[in-house]
């Protein structure tokens, strides 16, 4: 039987969780300059082994929680060590539940490399549904519902900085660890990102059809051109990833229900590339990029496909990451402000708790979802799009916590 260990939530909460061992824990030592690959799965049925998830235990309400919602059950994970637990708070009576303990192959340090600080690598369909993770021996999903989880992308071998690894069904054979998940909007894709000793590349596996293909049009990159993270289109399948060529940089884009197929749009920049974003509509990206001759400074523009370009804000020294909602509007953290540009005009809709730094997680249906982090601690908040106030807050005790969905 699986043991019973006890974790710790914060300072006042004590929970018991069935935990199954599902993988080697095993770590990554893999450098900050490793390539990144992400690899998309259609989610079917397979030959593919079923393995038990984690029991569900009732915890005391947590005291770190404040809501106006009701009816509402916020997801999301924290990392420990190698450890990373999915939790579920009923929104109405501060209940909250561990719905899943697995272990990743890389540690949660602030250690400097990169696979070392991600966060816990775990993402809940739109539906609400399912949840896909990668754990050290593979890539996961977990039915919400039926509590069962299935192993669709089997490692063969214990995780290595020296080689890569042997995966089952068989994908690129370079790669040495799987990361950072990601559904499309249909639930059909889970993208996700992939390492290797140097340089990137992008894939996708259609389980419908079986098999495994590259990303048509999207080169091997390294140096040059040098790739961000690819990124699904709001409300709908389609794909962007940024690139930085040595004299110019624009996006890899594939067409509306074809993720397998990418072309590129030159944005006529000479600069690094930092995020980017698709509308539903994939008609216009929302993206930033840096200066280097004005120190580092991140500036936010909006490109439409037809070649209009319109730079939305020049701010000096911070990161910006916008995101779409379906309206088509653009959405940012300035500070401790919550922005939105609706096309011609940015207007301040709500504030945030000063010194913390704030991530949009999601607009939709009224509300902006955010993830902050300040020092070891995070914060979960959702704001009302039309009113600025703030519906929920909940304090998490590790700032390694990924924002899953609110169901």
């Amino acid at each position: 039987m699986p043991a019973v260990k006890s974790i710790r939530l914060d300072d006042c909460v004590r929970m018991d969780v069935l935990v199954h061992p599902i993988g080697t824990v095993a770590f990554d030592g893999m450098r900050r300059c490793w390539g990144l690959v992400a690899c998309c799965l259609v989610l079917g049925s397979c030959g593919s082994a079923v393995r038990p998830a984690a029991s569900f235990i009732r915890a005391s309400p947590s005291p770190t929680s404040a809501t106006t919602e009701q009816g509402k059950v916020l997801l999301f994970a924290t990392k420990v060590g190698t450890t990373a637990t999915v939790y579920s708070t009923d929104l109405s009576s501060g209940d909250e539940t561990a719905l899943l303990k697995y272990e990743e192959a890389a540690p949660a340090t602030h250690s400097q490399n990169y696979w070392e600080e991600m966060p816990p690598s775990v993402a809940l369909s739109h539906s609400g549904t399912h949840l896909a993770y990668v754990a050290a021996d593979g890539l996961y999903v977990f039915d919400r519902e039926g509590t069962a989880t299935r192993l669709v992308i089997s490692r063969r071998n214990a995780p290595s900085a020296d080689a890569p690894s042997t995966w089952v069904p068989p994908i690129d054979e370079d790669t040495y660890s799987l990361h950072s998940p990601s559904w499309s909007a249909d639930d059909r894709y889970i993208s996700f990102e992939m390492s290797h000793y140097e340089g990137s590349t992008f894939g996708f596996y259609d389980l419908r059809e079986g098999a495994y293909f590259q990303q048509a049009g999207l080169p091997f990159s390294y140096a040059d051109p040098s790739l961000g993270k690819m990124a699904w289109a709001v409300g709908n399948v389609g794909t962007i990833v940024p690139a930085t060529h040595a004299t110019t940089a624009g996006f890899y884009l594939s067409a509306i229900g074809d993720p397998g197929n990418a072309a590129y749009l030159n944005a006529r920049i000479a600069t690094r590339m930092g995020d980017a974003v698709l509308s539903e509509d994939a008609g216009r990206i929302a993206f930033t990029f840096s200066d280097d001759d004005e120190n580092d400074a991140h500036i936010l523009a909006v490109e439409a496909r037809d070649g209009r370009l319109v730079h939305v804000v020049d701010r000096q020294g911070a990161k910006i990451s916008p995101a779409f909602d379906a309206s088509g509007n653009v959405w940012w953290v300035e500070g401790s402000s919550l922005l939105r540009w609706d096309g011609t005009t940015t207007s301040a809709i709500g504030e945030l708790t000063s010194g913390w730094r704030w991530k949009i997680q999601s607009v939709e249906g009224g509300t902006a979802v955010l993830l902050g982090t300040f020092s070891t601690r995070a914060r979960i908040v959702q704001i009302d799009t039309r009113s600025g106030e703030e519906r929920i807050r909940h304090d998490c005790a590790t700032d390694f916590t990924t924002y899953l969905g609110l169901v």
